[in-house]
């Protein structure tokens, strides 16, 4: 399969140059150990500090004294694939995604690249939450968002994946912004023939999810339903607990 990202100058630079640039200060190096436990898939990155608390509540509190990795200056994280952990440590060096939707209509991969694609931006979005990175996890969305509208008549075409639910109902708490999205599409954009083919290969609550979405749109009469292009720019954005959604930058 043809990857989207090999077409990426940038991601050639941040996969295969892991030497991002440090600090001065190297005292205030965190060293990031990721899948210790498989040597096939272990690396070992050093990130200044500044960077790694910017936007992540789980690196702030890592790097407080009341945390022991604070004295270490040692984090492990299990189970992160190396591409999705180098997409983030973009995100921490240059405040922008790596993973971008730039697969092309009509190319002969393009649905193996569009579902690639999506599959790695809900890694990401799952990694973004497990970090605590609320402006990671909105950034992610909204490229999402985007996707859904570059399918035109093409409502036949399921752009996120069977894996894509389990993925995201496997790792992530109901309710939550990346599930809405992924029914909503569902639900505005996909067949019935489409998701009867390969039911078995989605996540059982996210089938069981999909049917009560289904049945409330029915109910509503589509009334109060919009497509998740048509929704306010950050309605599936993680908001703090009794913001409002207007106040979201």
């Amino acid at each position: 399969m043809s990857s989207p990202f090999k077409k990426n100058a940038l991601w050639h630079q941040a996969h295969s140059n892991p030497s991002f640039p440090h600090s001065q200060d190297l005292s205030k190096e965190v060293t990031i150990i990721i899948n210790e436990e498989l040597p096939d898939l272990t690396a070992t990155y050093h990130v200044p500090q500044d960077f790694l608390t910017e936007t992540s509540e789980f690196f702030q509190a890592a790097c407080r004294n009341e945390w022991k990795e604070a004295k270490s200056r040692l984090v492990k994280l299990p189970d992160v694939e190396p591409e999705i952990f180098n997409s983030y440590l973009f995100w921490v060096y240059r405040g922008t995604l790596l993973i971008r939707n730039e697969w092309i209509f009509g190319d002969v991969n393009w649905e193996d690249d569009a579902h690639h694609v999506q599959s790695s931006l809900v890694k990401l979005w799952i990694l973004a939450d497990r970090l605590a990175d609320a402006q990671l996890r909105n950034t992610v969305v909204d490229e999402m968002v985007t996707a859904t509208g570059r399918l035109g008549v093409k409502s036949d075409f399921v752009l996120f994946p069977p894996e894509v639910t389990v993925f995201a109902w496997s790792a992530t708490t109901a309710g939550r912004s990346l599930r809405r999205l992924i029914l909503d599409y569902y639900v505005f954009y996909v067949l019935t023939k489409d998701v009867e083919k390969d039911v078995d290969e989605h996540h059982p609550e996210f089938v069981k999810d999909l049917m009560l979405a289904s049945l409330r749109m029915v109910d509503s009469r589509c009334s109060i339903w919009k497509t998740p292009l048509e929704k306010a720019g950050c309605h599936y954005h993680e908001h703090d607990d009794g913001a409002p959604e207007r106040d979201c930058p």
